[in-house]
């Protein structure tokens, strides 16, 4: 076997037990009949659906890479310099490996896809890990379910444990009249403290005000970023990545008039302005252009509108407890009407 199959594979079958790996080696040569590329498909595939069926955890393949980030220059940034941490010469230096990271922020504000492209960049596997199903209905099940979670993400070290909306998943330890959620909790803060092996935990979530306090001390967290409305900068680059995504030259649209009318966007709604004004120019049987987009986003009421007040309260918890993800911004221009810049829609035959 290639060497660098050979280690890919090794990666691949962590927290497998010898009979599930002999199978999934065992399928993936009769599939192949070599041990390469498509044989670490097939045992990354098999591997997603045998953690699958613990019901609470599950594998995600690597997707988005850092670079399909727009914004979020110091997350990226600190992810980089992180990434460092887990090498045998980085432990031997007295470099301790990263414990885990928060990322809260605005819905649709690429948190998710942040949490994709980080276990690209550090090329660790992710498990999206479903606190909401580790309650069950009999007495102990539900702390025998998140030790069950823990000690799969364990054997799987090292590896990256994502706790996807983490505010909702919490949220019943103030009315808990049994104490089931406050032990479960107390049984996971306890193992973010104590944990030995690399499992590194990151949590993303939307609002996060209510979040218990020792949940947020040093010590569970590396690092908490906010994830703000993006900059115009920043919504040029989204908008630019996702033209790019779909075959068209950034460079052929004026993105400073849609940066100006996408004040207050964030990446999600970017990402819709182009779907579209894509389709807008296909009924038009025109080659997209500036003005497509500029009147999709004319028709788009923006989150930031609709919870103004509430985004403004995240903000000033950010603000105290939060490191922004995003280098500083001097000055955030308003919004306004832009008038068309493009040239005379070109018909297809």
């Amino acid at each position: 076997i290639n060497a660098e199959y050979r280690s890919l594979i090794l990666k691949n079958s962590l927290g497998l037990t010898v009979t599930e790996a002999e199978n999934v080696y065992a399928l993936a040569w009769t599939k192949h009949r070599e041990f390469a590329a498509e044989a670490v498909k097939t045992i990354q595939q098999e591997k997603a659906s045998i953690i699958k069926k613990t019901g609470i955890l599950e594998f995600i393949p690597p997707s988005n890479k850092i670079s399909d980030i727009g914004g979020a220059s110091e997350f990226k940034k600190w992810g980089a310099i992180r990434k460092e941490a887990f090498s045998e010469e980085a432990k031997e230096f007295g470099v301790q490996s990263p414990k885990g990271v928060l990322l809260c922020g605005v819905s649709g504000g690429g948190k998710s896809a942040s949490a994709r492209a980080l276990g690209n960049l550090w090329e660790l596997p992710i498990l999206r890990f479903n606190i909401g199903k580790v309650f069950g209905s009999y007495v102990g099940e539900s702390e025998a379910n998140m030790q069950t979670a823990l000690r799969t993400s364990e054997a799987m070290s090292p590896c990256i444990l994502w706790i996807d909306e983490i505010e909702k998943a919490l949220s019943g330890i103030g009315n808990d009249s049994s104490g089931v959620t406050s032990r479960v909790f107390g049984e996971l803060l306890t193992w973010m403290q104590e944990k030995e092996q690399d499992v590194f935990v990151l949590a993303t979530g939307n609002n996060i005000t209510n979040l218990p306090p020792e949940l947020l001390r040093k010590g569970r967290f590396d690092e908490i970023f906010w994830f703000d409305l993006p900059d115009p900068n920043e919504r040029k680059e989204i908008i630019s990545i996702h033209l790019e995504k779909r075959g068209r030259t950034a460079l052929d649209f004026d993105l400073d008039s849609v940066s100006l009318v996408t004040d207050g966007f964030v990446g999600a709604e970017l990402e819709q302005v182009i779907v579209d004004g894509i389709a807008l120019a296909f009924f038009e049987k025109s080659e997209l252009l500036t003005e497509h987009l500029i009147s999709a986003a004319d028709q788009t009421i923006p989150l930031s509108t609709q919870r103004q007040n509430e985004i403004s309260a995240m903000r000033e918890w950010a603000n105290q407890y939060a490191r922004s993800a995003s280098a500083p911004v001097t000055k955030k221009p308003q919004r306004r009407k832009v008038e068309s810049t493009s040239r005379p829609a070109r018909r297809l035959s």
